[in-house]
């Protein structure tokens, strides 16, 4: 009887140490890559989703490798649109990767003195040192894209 006590003491321990050495997952690990993957150029592979314009959707699913998005690490960003073989700056803005998504205000280049900044939110569903793929939505409104990274 004194042994089976015994024994049952030592479960209790056993069972109260394996309690107090399991980790649980932090939430704020769920953020894909890190914030130092995103510095650099990132050039559009492709584009897919929907928009409703006049009471219609109208759908694409499209190679999209004439777009260009520069995060900088003063977290200022640029776009680029391909015109022939020059690159064109389309806007200008600034970016802030938080909660696995990217917040970014944006302005056109030949205007910065206008207060007609756009602003918007793209969910980072994958991120690592090669490869961004992003989903933004409205109500009326749905983009899921991968970008490759041509520079740092």
């Amino acid at each position: 009887m004194k042994t089976l006590r015994m024994l049952s003491t030592w479960l209790m321990v056993l069972v109260c140490l394996s309690l107090t050495t399991t980790a649980c997952s932090d939430d704020d690990d769920d953020e894909p890559g890190a914030t130092s993957d995103l510095v650099g150029t990132w050039e559009g592979v492709s584009s897919e989703g929907w928009e409703i314009y006049d009471g219609e959707k109208e759908e694409w699913n499209e190679t999209n490798n004439s777009t260009r998005i520069v995060f900088n690490k003063d977290n200022t960003c640029a776009g680029y649109y391909k015109s022939g073989n020059t690159w064109k700056k389309e806007y200008i803005g600034t970016w802030e990767y938080k909660n696995g998504k990217i917040y970014s205000t944006t302005w056109d280049p030949e205007y910065p003195e206008d207060d007609d900044s756009d602003v918007d939110v793209a969910k980072v569903l994958e991120l690592t040192s090669s490869k961004l793929v992003v989903e933004s939505s409205e109500e009326d409104y749905y983009e899921k894209s991968t970008w490759r990274k041509v520079n740092d």
